[in-house]
């Protein structure tokens, strides 16, 4: 069950609403904080990345946003690659 499907027992919607935002908050300092590059993708476009990705690949994270996730990689071979083995897992 996920954080956001817990009932807090004796919590309001205030409450919740609250420890939601304290959740996100964490989940994104550990995003932008991890010392291994992250990307996120979305229908093969980055939609967000780290700084240590960002750092990896020469750019600035907001340049990444909306670009092929392909960018990442060394060849479009190697993505495709990378891609047949994550979609067998």
């Amino acid at each position: 069950t996920s954080a956001a499907n817990r009932r807090i027992p004796g919590a309001g919607a205030t409450e919740v609403e609250s420890r939601l935002r304290e959740l996100l908050a964490e989940s994104r300092a550990i995003f932008e904080l991890a010392p291994v590059g992250l990307l996120v993708t979305r229908d093969g476009i980055v939609i967000a990345c780290n700084p240590a990705f960002a750092e990896m690949i020469g750019r600035s994270a907001p340049s990444l946003i909306g670009r092929p996730s392909a960018i990442g990689f060394s060849s479009r071979d190697e993505y495709e690659r990378f891609a047949r083995e994550a979609a067998s897992a």
